[in-house]
C-alpha cells in the first residue's frame, strides 16, 4: 500500500511501495547527511535543493529558476525568475526546499536524461507539506513523468503521467509520498524521461502554496515475469516475437505471469493457439482489445505462486473483451475503470468474480460459470448484449455486492430470469430495461430494501424497504 494515496491521471500503471525488481539505477537523489547509512548519501539531479548556484556576495533566503541547477520552469510563462528554493519551513534538520505554486506559469520540471525502455519500472518518493493559502481539504500535490515530441524538457509534452499526493492530513507538517510508475505505452520507448512538480487546486482559487523536498526517483528493469504485447509478427498469444520480456524472448505462461497489453491506439485480436496460464492479465485503454482461444484452448487464471487472492483481469479505460474460454480455480477480480465483456464459455472458471472497479458485460449466464458475482460500490455488472442480441434466458448466478446490477441495457424486449441463491444478498441498485423474472431460491435477497432503477423501456420501478420476495414468486416489468 502507499503511505499516502496516490491517484493515476493519465494511462500508467501504479503499484504500491517502494518495489524495484533488480539493480536499480538511482536518477534523482538527496542528501540526508548521514554518511553511514548507505542510502541517499550525494544529491543528484538537485533532489533536496543542495546544490544552489553562489549568489554574489548577497544574503538569501531565496533562490529563483535561474540560480538553481537542473530544475526549469516550463509553466505557461516559463519566467526563470519566479522563485523556487527557500531556506524556511525545514525538512529534518535541513533548510533548502522547493516552492509548489498552484499558478499554471509556474510547473517545476527536470530532464533526468534517462531513456525509457518498455516496462521500466520508476519508484518515487518525496516529502511535502502545506504553507501559503493551501486549502487543506482540497488541495494536492501533483507528481508527474512525462515525455515530449522533440525530446528537450521546454519540447511540447506528448504523454503526461501524474500521480496525485492525495489531501494534507497534518496541518503544517511534511507527510511522505511513495509510489510507482511502470512505462507501458510503446510510444514512450527510447524517449527522454522528464520529472515535474505542481499545485493541484481543488477549491477554485489557484493562489495556494506548499513546499516538497527530498525527491527520490530510481529506475529498475521489468520484472521477468512481466510481458508486454508488442504484435511484431502476428496476434498469436503464443509467439515469443510477439511479447516484451526482459528476460529473453517467450510468451506468458506462467502462474507468475503478469500480462499487460499494451495500448497501441488501433483494435487488435490476440488469439491462444494453445492453452496459457497467467496471474493478472491488463488490457490498456488505447485498444479495444479481444482475447480469443482456438477450440478447446483455454486462459487460466491462477493465483501467483507467492501470494493468494491476486488473480485479476484489468480493463484500464475502453471497453474489451475475451471471447475466448477462461477456466483456474480461483476466479479472478475485475479492477480498472473500463468495461470488460466476456462472451465465452467459462464453465471451467471457480472461485468467484469480483467486479471491484469498473463494468463486466455478459450475455449468457455461460459467460460467468456458475460462479457467484460480487460487485463492488461504484462498479457495475451489465446482463445485456449489443442491440438486437441481448441476455435473453436465465441467469443462475448468485449476485451480491452494494454495487449496480442493470438488466437489458441495450435491447429491448429481453425476458431475463434471476434465479440464483443469494448467500450474502444483493444491496446495491438494480437498473431495468426490457421483461425481469425474480424468481425462486430468493435470488438477490430474501429483502430487497433498495431502489430499482427504471430504464428506458423498463416498466418496474419499485421504491420502499423491506420488499419481501418470497420463494416462487415472481415480479414482471
Amino acid at each position: 500500500m502507499l503511505s499516502r494515496k496516490a491517484k493515476m491521471v493519465c494511462m500508467a500503471a501504479i503499484i504500491g511501495g517502494l518495489t524495484s525488481q533488480g539493480l536499480a539505477q538511482i536518477l534523482i537523489d538527496y542528501d540526508d547527511g548521514d554518511a553511514g547509512n548507505g542510502i541517499h548519501d550525494a544529491s543528484i539531479l538537485n533532489g533536496g535543493w543542495e546544490d544552489v548556484l553562489v549568489n554574489t556576495g548577497v544574503a538569501t533566503d531565496r533562490l529563483n529558476y535561474s540560480e538553481t541547477p537542473n530544475w526549469t520552469n516550463i509553466g505557461l510563462s516559463g519566467d526563470q525568475t519566479f522563485d523556487l528554493v527557500r531556506t524556511n519551513l525545514e525538512y529534518l534538520g535541513t533548510d533548502q526546499n522547493a516552492v509548489i505554486a498552484e499558478d499554471p506559469n509556474r510547473l517545476a520540471a527536470v530532464s533526468t536524461s534517462h531513456t525509457i525502455a518498455l516496462g521500466e519500472v520508476f519508484d518515487f518518493s518525496y516529502a511535502w507539506r502545506d504553507a501559503f493559502n493551501w486549502v487543506d481539504s482540497d488541495d494536492q500535490v501533483g507528481f508527474a513523468f512525462f515525455t515530449t515530441d522533440d525530446n528537450t524538457i521546454t519540447g511540447n509534452i506528448v504523454n503526461n503521467y501524474e500521480f496525485l499526493s492525495g489531501t494534507s492530513t497534518a496541518n503544517a507538517t511534511y507527510e511522505v509520498v511513495n509510489g510507482t510508475f511502470i512505462a507501458t505505452n510503446v510510444a514512450d520507448v527510447g524517449k527522454n524521461l522528464f520529472v515535474s512538480f505542481r499545485g493541484v487546486d481543488g477549491a477554485g482559487d489557484p493562489d495556494g502554496f506548499s513546499r516538497i523536498d527530498n525527491i527520490y526517483v530510481e529506475a529498475s528493469s521489468a520484472p521477468v515475469e512481466q510481458y508486454f504485447w508488442t504484435a511484431g509478427t502476428s496476434g498469436d498469444w503464443n509467439t515469443a516475437g510477439n511479447w516484451f520480456n526482459s528476460g529473453g524472448p517467450s510468451f506468458p505462461n506462467a502462474v507468475d505471469a503478469d500480462v499487460t497489453l499494451v495500448g497501441a491506439g488501433t483494435a487488435n485480436t490476440v488469439t491462444l493457439s494453445s492453452s496459457a496460464t497467467v496471474n493478472t492479465l491488463s488490457l490498456e485503454g488505447g485498444s479495444q482489445y479481444t482475447v480469443a482461444t482456438d477450440v478447446g484452448q483455454t486462459l487460466t487464471i491462477a493465483d501467483s505462486s507467492g501470494g493468494a487472492g491476486d488473480a485479476a483481469i484489468n480493463a484500464a479505460g475502453g471497453t474489451h473483451e475475451i471471447s475466448g474460454n477462461l477456466a483456474g480455480s480461483v476466479g479472478f477480480d475485475k479492477t480498472g475503470d473500463g468495461a470488460l465483456r466476456l462472451s465465452g464459455d467459462n464453465s471451467a472458471l471457480s472461485g468467484g468474480i469480483r467486479v471491484t472497479e469498473g463494468d463486466l458485460r455478459v450475455t449468457a449466464s455461460s459467460n460467468m460459470g456458475s460462479n457467484t458475482v460480487d460487485i463492488s460500490s461504484g462498479a457495475f455488472l451489465y446482463v445485456d448484449g449489443d442491440a438486437g442480441s441481448g441476455f435473453n434466458g436465465t441467469l443462475t448466478n448468485t449476485i451480491t455486492g452494494d454495487g449496480e446490477l442493470r438488466l437489458g441495457e441495450n435491447s429491448d424486449g429481453e425476458v431475463i430470469t434471476l434465479n440464483g441463491t443469494a448467500t450474502g444478498g444483493f444491496n446495491g441498485v438494480i437498473g431495468v430495461r426490457g421483461d425481469v423474472d425474480i424468481t425462486a431460491n430468493n435470488a438477490l435477497g430474501s429483502s430487497l430494501g433498495r431502489t430499482w432503477v427504471n430504464q428506458a423501456s423498463g416498466t418496474l420501478q419499485v421504491n420502499g424497504s423491506g420488499l419481501v420476495i418470497a420463494a416462487g414468486e415472481a415480479i414482471r416489468t
